[in-house]
């Protein structure tokens, strides 16, 4: 069935955001995903000059302040360029990019779909749909004009969980999400979730049609180094491995093109993280298949003197499944859950850097057990801390730090599961360059 893998960073276009220019990131995703943005705008009347080059408009509904708008792409490519978005918005509107993995590989992945106006209460009903095939992927979307907290999401059918929530600076717009599974074909009959303050809202309800996925176990995690500012071209101490464990190496720094252009001796790059945000920090993540006692690698890097960087390095027995990344402007953040299709769980690791110099005291996840801190240390403006949990359900909780101070971080949160799938067959297997959540009908 399809599942919710990825949920990006919110967009306002209040001071951002400006017409004629690639501003919304979409979430991570790879090839065959379906790249959703959800827009909620304050001025009905301009709804009708935007647009997202590449996009399908699949919702367009206008209701004051809480009017919504769902666009979406099947993906040609991992990780695609941010869309030309063209509007004339002149008063506040966010936007919302969400990633959902499994579903139907052509045509419209939305087997059904309905909006409402819901009327101001304390409960947000979103409307039933009636599905025309088994195993599909339910999201309900609640866009409204204020702030209230959104709890206990409510539908016997589809047990629906919160997957995301966008609130927008100036406090005038909130977009909220949540996913969930229908067995049968049929109707999902409607969702509810209850508010703290009475609200009016708009609501949807969006059924994803299934295409082919794969299960997967959880992997285990044994060991990790951390290294602050190694020589250049020197040489970095690799964690425990056994024959056939994934080594993967995640390299931070304060500038974007010297953190990307770090190499390791027999690492493959799997994919550079950007930050954006003038207090995140970027990431590179390299990855290699142990023989058994790997010789140290050689890192090679263009970081000077006053530059500060950090290099985590950690083993696990498997393959990366999933991963997501965000920023927080504060110490603390309640971040998605990712909807991971497991037939267990999968091993989270968790990593994060502040823009100063603080102590990560803890770090927790919504759906997961057994937090445990692995490494804290780091520059003063490469920080870095990296936590192991075991996600329950087939859910990847996302991260809530807590650090000493109140410094911005950026987190980096990967999911690994013990064993790849038959259709990674000829693939880059060895170097784990492959993800397990992948739609094999692509």
């Amino acid at each position: 069935m399809p599942y919710l893998t990825g949920a990006g960073l919110r967009v306002e276009t209040t001071g951002t955001g400006t017409s004629g220019t690639a501003f919304v990131q979409p979430a991570p995703h790879r090839a065959g995903d379906i790249v959703i943005i959800v827009l909620e705008h304050r001025t009905e009347a301009q709804a009708g000059a935007v647009n997202v080059a590449g996009y399908t408009k699949k919702v367009d509904h206008a209701n004051g302040a809480n009017s919504m708008q769902i666009w979406w792409r099947r993906a040609l490519v991992d990780d695609e360029a941010a869309p030309v978005i063209t509007h004339n918005f002149s008063d506040l509107a966010a936007w919302y990019p969400l990633t959902v993995t499994g579903a139907a590989a052509e045509g419209d992945p939305f087997n059904a779909f309905a909006v409402a106006s819901q009327a101001a209460g304390t409960t947000m009903t979103c409307p039933t749909v009636t599905s025309t095939v088994a195993d599909t992927g339910i999201l309900t979307v609640v866009t409204t004009g204020a702030n209230p907290t959104f709890t206990d999401w409510t539908n016997t059918t589809t047990s629906p969980r919160m997957v995301a929530s966008a609130i927008t600076v100036f406090g005038g717009l909130q977009i909220n999400a949540a996913w969930g599974h229908k067995a049968t074909a049929g109707a999902t009959g409607t969702t509810t979730v209850t508010v703290s303050a009475s609200v009016t809202a708009t609501v949807a309800t969006l059924a994803v049609a299934p295409g082919t996925v794969d299960l997967v176990e959880p992997a285990t995690f044994h060991d990790s180094t951390l290294t602050v500012e190694p020589a250049s071209a020197g040489t970095v101490a690799l964690p425990d491995s056994q024959t056939g464990d994934l080594i993967v190496a995640v390299v931070s720094g304060t500038e974007a093109a010297k953190t990307f252009a770090t190499t390791l001796t027999g690492f493959t790059k799997l994919r550079d993280v950007p930050s954006h945000t003038t207090w995140g920090r970027p990431f590179s993540i390299h990855t290699l298949r142990s023989a058994g006692s790997p010789s140290n690698p050689t890192i090679t890097h263009t970081f000077g003197g006053l530059d500060d960087w950090t290099v985590a390095i950690f083993t696990v027995t498997g393959y990366l499944a999933v991963w997501q990344r965000d920023t927080a402007p504060t110490n603390t953040t309640h971040t998605p859950i990712l909807h991971v299709e497991t037939a267990a769980a999968v091993k989270v690791v968790a990593l994060a850097t502040s823009a100063i110099q603080e102590t990560f005291t803890s770090c927790t996840f919504d759906v997961a057990t057994g937090e445990t801190e692995q490494e804290d240390g780091g520059a003063p403006t490469a920080k870095l801390a990296l936590y192991t949990a075991d996600a329950e359900e087939g859910w990847l909780g996302g991260p809530t730090w807590v650090l000493s101070g109140t410094a911005p971080l950026q987190w980096l949160s990967m999911g690994f599961a013990e064993t790849a799938p038959a259709d990674m067959a000829g693939g880059d297997e060895s170097a784990g360059t492959r993800a397990v959540r992948r739609n094999p009908n692509i």
